[in-house]
């Protein structure tokens, strides 16, 4: 569920703060199926349910038992951190090797100059 529908600030009217983009006050907070987990399938006499992280910043696992057993991944964060498959790893090594390779070199030129400072 959207943080902003918990929101103590939201106004009483429907129409919402246009700055802070609040929604208005509903008696009954909206319920999107895109934040459903399980896709829409019931899960009876569910007895426990267990969240783990992952090692990504914006996905953790979700294992719920019970007379059956559901296991996935969520995102609560729409996957923002996951690099896409045509991702070039090649120019991202290039760029580092280079950045790395410059910082010695200016480093190597700055000893030198002091050094050459230091004996005038």
């Amino acid at each position: 569920m959207s943080k902003l529908f918990l929101d103590p600030r939201r106004p009483m009217t429907h129409g919402g703060f246009r700055d802070e983009h609040l929604p208005g006050y509903l008696p009954e907070l909206p319920f999107s199926p895109q934040e459903m987990i399980n896709h829409n399938h019931s899960l009876p006499r569910v007895s426990a349910i267990y969240t783990s992280f992952t090692g990504l910043e914006s996905t953790c696992l979700v294992l719920v038992y019970g007379l059956d057993v559901f296991y996935t991944r969520l995102f609560p964060s729409k996957m923002f951190d996951v690099l896409k498959d045509d991702f070039d790893h090649y120019l991202i090594i290039g760029v580092l090797l280079t950045l790395i390779l410059s910082a010695l070199i200016t480093k190597k030129l700055s000893q030198r100059k002091a050094l050459k400072q230091a004996w005038k």
